[in-house]
C-alpha cells in the first residue's frame, strides 16, 4: 500500500492529465455518469501500435514454446505516469496502459489500482436491481438493520439483502478485526441541498455506490437525539459512549474518571477521550487522565471516536448522582467508497459536507464541588473514489468535544462544524472545561482548577481521522478538520 502523504487543510491538488475550473460546479449528475470508465476496468495492452483487446495484467502467462526469452524481469519498468513496460513470461516486451498511474516505488514496478478500504467488495455494484436514489428531504439510516426513514416515514424496510421496493442493498460487512459496519449500496446516490442524512446505530457505516452527489449533509455526530433526550453520553455510529460520573469512558481511547474522594480529597474532572492525539486531562493534580492515541492512518478497521471520562462526585452519604458530570460520546465512523465519481458541493450555499464530531462533557453542580465530564473524541471519515471533486462550501469534520464545568451544571460544546475548537463549559466562578481539539487548536485543553482544586473541569476530546484515497482526478477547495491524509491509489495486487 502506498504510504499516506499529509497535506494542508485546504487542498488545491489538480490531478495529473486533468484540468477544470474550481470557481464553478461542473456537475456530472445529469450527464452520462456511468459512461465514465469503471474503476475496475481491465488493463489495455498494446504490442504493435494498434489497439488490442482488453487484457488483465494478471492473466499474462503465455509460454514461449521455443523457450527463448528476449526480455527479463529487470526490463519491467514505468515509462511515464500512465505506462508500464512489462516483460511477459514468453519473453515479449509490451506496454501496459495503467488507468490509475504507474507505481515506480516498488520493485518490480507495477500499475496502481482502485482497491477499496477494509476489504470491501465492489461486485454488488454490477447488480441491475440497484437504483438511482435521491434524498431531497431529511432521512435517517440505521446501521444495525438497514432501515431508512425519510421525513420520519418508512422508506427502506429493515433487513439484509436487496430491497426491491427501493433498489437499495444492505449488508453487515465484517472487517479484519471482526468489528462490523452497516453497508448501504446504491447505483447512484444523490443527497440534495438542505437534506440531512442522519446516521445512527451501534455500527459504523459504509456507503457504496457507482457515483455519489452530496449536496446536503451526512451527520454521524455524537448527539443526544441518537438515544434518549439530553444524554450527551451517546456516540455516533461506530463510536463509543462517554462514562457516567465516577466512571471511565468507553473505547480504545477512553478518557479516565475523575477523583471522587468527598471529605478526603478533591473531586476532579474526567479526562477527555483520545484518538488522533491524547485527550486533555481533568483539572487538578488528580484529575482524570486523557485517553490514548489509537488506530492508524489508513482507518483500517473503520473505528469511531471514544467516550470521555465521568467527573468525580460523591455526597456525604456516599451516594452518587450519575445524571451529571458525564463524559461526552465519540463521533461516528463512515467509509464512502464510490466506483466512478464522487462529488461534494452545491451551488446554493446551503451547508454541505460530513459531520463526525464528538459530544462535549456535561457539568456537575451536585453537592457543590463535583467534577465535570471529559469531552469525547471525533470519529473517522474515509473518502475513496478514482475521481473526487470537493467544492468551496464543503465542510468535513471529526472534531473533539469540550469538557464539562466543575462546580456548575454547564456542558461543554460538541465539536463544531468548522476548523474552530469546541469551547469547554465556562460559567464565571466555576472551573472551566478544556476545549476540544480542531485544526486551529489541535491539542485538547485540560480542565481548570482556578477556582480551587475541588470540583475541577473536564478535559477536552481529541480530533479523529480523515483519509482521502483518490486515483485519477482530485480537487478540493473544502474545509477539513483534522487535516486529511492523502492515500492515493494502491499497487495492483
Amino acid at each position: 500500500m502506498r504510504k499516506p502523504v499529509f497535506i494542508s487543510s485546504v487542498i488545491f491538488l489538480l490531478s495529473l492529465g486533468c484540468s477544470f475550473d474550481p470557481t464553478g460546479l461542473a456537475y456530472l449528475e445529469d450527464s452520462s455518469v456511468n459512461n465514465l470508465p469503471d474503476a475496475d476496468t481491465d488493463i489495455q495492452t498494446d504490442t504493435d501500435g494498434s489497439s488490442e483487446d482488453i487484457q488483465d495484467i494478471n492473466d499474462i502467462n503465455d509460454a514461449d514454446e521455443d523457450g527463448d526469452i528476449s526480455c527479463t524481469a529487470e526490463d519491467t519498468a514505468c515509462l511515464d505516469f500512465n505506462q508500464l513496460q512489462l516483460c511477459k513470461s514468453n519473453g515479449d516486451l509490451i506496454t501496459v496502459n495503467c488507468e490509475f498511474g504507474c507505481n515506480d516505488q516498488v520493485t518490480p514496478n507495477t500499475c496502481l489500482n482502485f482497491v477499496p478500504s477494509n476489504d470491501l467488495d465492489l461486485s454488488i455494484l454490477l447488480n441491475q436491481d440497484l437504483e438511482t436514489t435521491t434524498f431531497d428531504l431529511n432521512a435517517s439510516f440505521n446501521t444495525d438493520n438497514g432501515e431508512i426513514l425519510v421525513d420520519d416515514l418508512p422508506f427502506r424496510a429493515a433487513g439484509e439483502g436487496m430491497d426491491l421496493a427501493t433498489g437499495i442493498h444492505f449488508e453487515i460487512h465484517e472487517m479484519a478485526d471482526e468489528t462490523q459496519a452497516g453497508t448501504f449500496s446504491f447505483n447512484i446516490l444523490k443527497i440534495k441541498e438542505g437534506a440531512v442524512v442522519d446516521v445512527y446505530g451501534s455500527k459504523s457505516i459504509i456507503i457504496r455506490a457507482n457515483s455519489l452527489f452530496l449536496k446536503g449533509i451526512i451527520d454521524l455526530s455524537a448527539s443526544s437525539h441518537k438515544c434518549e433526550a439530553n444524554n450527551n453520553r451517546c456516540a455516533g455510529p461506530g463510536g463509543f459512549s462517554g462514562g457516567p460520573a465516577n466512571t471511565a469512558g468507553n473505547g480504545p481511547g477512553k478518557g479516565y474518571r475523575g477523583e471522587k474522594s468527598w471529605g478526603i480529597g478533591d473531586e476532579t474532572g474526567g479526562g477527555g477521550a483520545g484518538y488522533l492525539s491524547a485527550g486533555g486531562s481533568g483539572g487538578g493534580s488528580d484529575g482524570g487522565e486523557g485517553g490514548n492515541v489509537y488506530g492508524n492512518d489508513f482507518c483500517e478497521p473503520l473505528t469511531g471516536g471514544s467516550g470521555g471520562g465521568g467527573g468525580g462526585h460523591i455526597n456525604g452519604a456516599g451516594n452518587t448522582d450519575t445524571s451529571q458530570g458525564r463524559g461526552g460520546g465519540g463521533g461516528g465512523a463512515v467509509q464512502i467508497t464510490i466506483k466512478n465519481y464522487l462529488e461534494i458541493g452545491n451551488a446554493t450555499g446551503d451547508p454541505c459536507g460530513i459531520n463526525a464530531n464528538a459530544a462535549g462533557g456535561s457539568g456537575n453542580d451536585h453537592y457543590l464541588n463535583s467534577g465535570g465530564g471529559g469531552g469525547g473524541s471525533g470519529g473517522a471519515v474515509i473518502l475513496e473514489s478514482p475521481r473526487i471533486r470537493i467544492y468551496n462550501n464543503v465542510i468535513i469534520t471529526a472534531n473533539g468535544g469540550g469538557g464539562g464545568a466543575g462546580r456548575e451544571n454547564q456542558t461543554g460544546s460538541a465539536g463544531l462544524f468548522s476548523q474552530d475548537p469546541a469551547p469547554g463549559a465556562d460559567c464565571g466562578d466555576c472551573n472551566r472545561g478544556g476545549d476540544g481539539a480542531a485544526t486551529l487548536a489541535p491539542t485538547p485543553g485540560n480542565g481548570d482548577n482556578n477556582e480551587g482544586g475541588d470540583g475541577t473541569g473536564g478535559g477536552g476530546g481529541s480530533m479523529g481521522r480523515i483519509i482521502v484515497y483518490d486515483c485519477i482526478d482530485f480537487m478540493s477547495n473544502g474545509v477539513f478538520s483534522p487535516t486529511p491524509i492523502m492515500g492515493g491509489c494502491r499497487p495492483t495486487p
